[in-house]
């Protein structure tokens, strides 16, 4: 059994055992194993529990990372609305894809000449993502002990994770330390401390946009890699559907958590203006918004909600505002296919190296 099935069939069993729990485990979808004619045992997975759908995500991964008093951009969007999203954007299989076809042979030449393994997830949420990183790192690694420091400014989710440690097997292999706070208090912390921990692997996932300095973010966690270390962010991309959504409505749009939009451009801007060596991988993705154009379908309503981040999209904005907003979206945003409107939202990961 080669490598890459190994690995899947792993994650399979990791993720299996995990769908009947009342943890926020996400539904997951990898690529079809390299060799032919072999089941692709996640989307099987995926099919059979599609109850079992929850209201976190990467989205709520970043967005808890600033006060947890403090509405955030996709927490002000119900539930309802966010489920629909995970249920018809592809979001997560598109990342998930990504990684699987990406991370493996970036664990092997970052551990190269290695005994050990430490890894840094900054805005990790309830912990489903970096749970699904772990395990693909274990399973690419079976011998190599890995430590995770988790930095999250959420209590509860981070809550959340332990509780998925604690009832998953090959987590507890790992040595956690929990860091319960944001990622500038987190930065203020280790620069007062002058504790510098350096990592091999350190990710951000759907999270820069909620830092107050960019450059300095970067700057920091970049130097906490060690020798071959990766700093890896995943941002939607540049001319994407959501960058050109939110540049364009800027005055509208970024008025809470978010307040100034950046996508891929911005980030790749500030890792050439610092000098550092990067490489970035598009994750291309679409999904159907067609029901955004029909006023009446409480489906189409629900997504402009967490698209825009708004409890109530009509009434939200002027007459005149929303008809932009909609022509932008189907005209900028979007292609047309058989009748049907499909957003543009590729997103990008941008390997930083050491």
């Amino acid at each position: 059994m080669d490598r890459n099935y190994t690995a899947q069939l792993q994650l399979f069993e990791f993720w299996h055992s995990q769908s009947s729990s009342k943890s926020y485990i996400t539904k997951v979808h990898l690529s079809r194993a390299s060799q032919p004619g072999k089941r692709d045992l996640l989307s099987d997975w995926r099919q059979e529990e599609q109850s079992a759908l929850c209201p976190y995500s990467l989205h709520i991964q970043g967005s808890v990372m600033a006060e947890e008093a403090k509405q955030t951009c996709y927490e002000g969007s119900s539930v309802q609305s966010f489920q629909f999203y995970l249920e018809h954007s592809g979001e997560h299989e598109a990342i998930l894809k990504c990684a699987h076809n990406l991370l493996p042979g970036e664990f092997q030449r970052i551990a190269a000449g290695k005994s050990s393994l430490d890894v840094l997830g900054v805005g990790s949420g309830g912990g489903e993502v970096d749970a699904q990183m772990l395990t693909l790192l274990q399973s690419t690694l079976p011998a190599v002990p890995v430590t995770a420091d988790i930095v999250e400014g959420s209590a509860a989710l981070t809550d959340n994770f332990k509780a998925l440690v604690a009832k998953t097997a090959t987590l507890q292999k790992i040595q956690f330390v929990w860091h319960i706070m944001g990622s500038e208090d987190y930065e203020k912390q280790v620069r007062a401390k002058g504790d510098m921990k350096k990592f091999d692997f350190i990710h951000m996932i759907q999270m820069i946009y909620y830092v107050d300095n960019l450059s300095s973010t970067i700057k920091f966690y970049q130097s906490l890699l060690k020798n071959n270390g990766k700093l890896m962010i995943i941002v939607e991309a540049a001319d994407g559907g959501w960058d050109k959504l939110w540049k364009t409505f800027k005055k509208e749009l970024c008025t809470g958590a978010i307040t100034e939009y950046r996508s891929s451009a911005e980030v790749i801007a500030c890792v050439k203006s610092l000098g550092l060596k990067y490489e970035e991988h598009v994750i291309s993705n679409t999904f159907d918004i067609t029901e955004c154009f029909n006023p009446s379908s409480t489906n189409g309503g629900r997504l402009l909600n967490f698209m825009t981040a708004q409890d109530h999209f009509y009434q939200s904005f002027t007459p005149e505002i929303r008809a932009g907003m909609l022509d932008l979206l189907r005209n900028k945003c979007s292609t047309e296919k058989d009748g049907r409107v499909f957003f543009n939202s590729n997103l990008s990961c941008i390997l930083i190296h050491a």
